[in-house]
């Protein structure tokens, strides 16, 4: 009989304990995600923010303004927050010479993750 109590009692008082931690754990573990996922679209609507500041400051606002365009298709695709999606955005405004390659180098890329 007294192992049975000690068992029932290790189920009231442990059992609980274990679901509740194991819950948190869930939550923190989510939460976490969640966070990384925050910070990844802020970190890459800055980095766009700035890549259009770039063009505007190199090609004008004309082309700024096709070049944000754009981007929002990209990032209406969800694919704006992929890292080599940004290093390729990154690398074309970095390479282009022209409004003409810019804007076809961005078109590409927009047409291979939409």
């Amino acid at each position: 009989m007294a192992e049975l109590v000690g068992a029932l009692e290790e189920r009231t008082v442990t059992w609980p304990e274990k679901w509740h931690a194991l819950y948190a754990a869930r939550c923190e573990a989510k939460g976490r995600a969640e966070g990384i996922e925050e910070a990844r679209a802020a970190t890459s609507d800055a980095m766009l923010s700035g890549l259009e500041d770039a063009v505007r400051t190199r090609f004008g606002e004309s082309v700024a303004k096709s070049f944000g365009r754009r981007l929002e298709i990209v990032r209406q695709a969800g694919a704006a927050r992929d890292l080599s999606v940004l290093v390729a955005i990154c690398k074309c405004v970095a390479q282009s010479e022209s409004a003409e390659q810019l804007l076809a180098g961005l078109q590409s890329i927009s047409t291979e993750t939409a």
